[in-house]
């Protein structure tokens, strides 16, 4: 009887430690919607983990561009610094200041599975700028290797970048 206890014990304390560990990957919130660790407003007044983007800084800033006649995200290498952020959401502006329709997928480039993957897309019009919202603890998860990729999903041929992250 005591055997059968202790085993029923320990099974319940690793499945509460499995359960805690998948909630602190997702401590900033999910996404409804698309089902991502981001949060995406076409306005400075969406919310990040209780925060308007307009309240925070703009981290990195990137653009969708014909330059020389090649179709690009700009700039081709961006650093995010995280240190001394105290839990502060991560902000990315996106523009597309081309003629055209173009996408901006963020992705992971690593070889985790998921849930530690990242994977945001969007479509974005002539013209337009989103904002994304990425909360910290999220983040810090999927940089293991301390670099994000960007590109347009919509257009393979076009060129991307890469964001390092500095922890």
């Amino acid at each position: 009887m005591g055997k059968l206890v202790l085993s029923v014990f320990f099974g319940l304390a690793f499945v509460v430690a499995g359960v805690t560990s998948s909630f602190a990957l997702q401590s900033g919130g999910m996404n409804q919607k698309t089902g991502l660790w981001s949060f995406v407003s076409d306005s400075d007044q969406g919310m990040v983990v209780g925060m308007k983007y307009a309240e925070l800084d703009v981290n990195v800033d990137l653009y969708a561009m014909d330059i020389g006649g090649i179709k690009t995200w700009y700039p081709p290498v961006s650093i995010l610094r995280l240190a001394g952020r105290a839990g502060r959401p991560v902000v990315i502006k996106v523009t597309n200041k081309s003629s055209a329709e173009h996408g901006f997928h963020l992705s992971a480039d690593s070889d985790y599975a998921a849930p530690t993957d990242m994977n945001i897309k969007v479509v974005l019009k002539p013209g337009e700028t989103k904002w994304i919202g990425i909360p910290i603890s999220d983040l810090t998860y999927v940089t293991a290797a301390g670099l994000l990729r960007y590109k347009c999903h919509l257009h393979e041929k076009h060129l991307g970048g890469y964001l390092l992250i500095q922890k």
